[in-house]
């Protein structure tokens, strides 16, 4: 988990990236499932990538949110390393970071 700091980064509008858990909620037979994903924040949205470790390149887009249409970045009240976007068509995206820390550094990057 790794905050972008060089101006490199910062010119082609990556802001934060880093590897956090996608949760898809339990449904009615199966519980909750996890899958691990590169997540980067640019100036225009969250996106997650379907990446293998060490590979130097983003991967396959797995998804995104576009800034514009986030609602709410909020911790989940049940899990202190869990976050979740709430976006304009009303669908809530949990993710869980490795740490309090990391979720709080993602929650702060995501709002800001």
């Amino acid at each position: 988990m790794a905050s972008l700091t060089t101006n490199d980064g910062r010119s082609l509008g990556v802001y934060f990236t880093g590897y956090l858990d996608k949760i898809k909620p339990a449904g009615y037979f199966r519980g909750a499932s996890y899958k691990k994903r590169f997540v980067v924040l640019t100036s225009e949205a969250v996106h997650w990538f379907k990446r293998p470790e060490g590979y130097d390149l983003f991967g396959e887009e797995r998804g995104r949110i576009g800034l514009d249409n986030i609602l709410s970045v909020e911790h989940d009240n049940t899990d202190n390393l869990v976050f979740t976007i709430q976006n304009t068509d009303n669908v809530v995206r949990p993710f869980k970071a490795q740490s309090d820390t990391n979720c709080e550094e993602w929650i702060t990057a995501i709002r800001s």
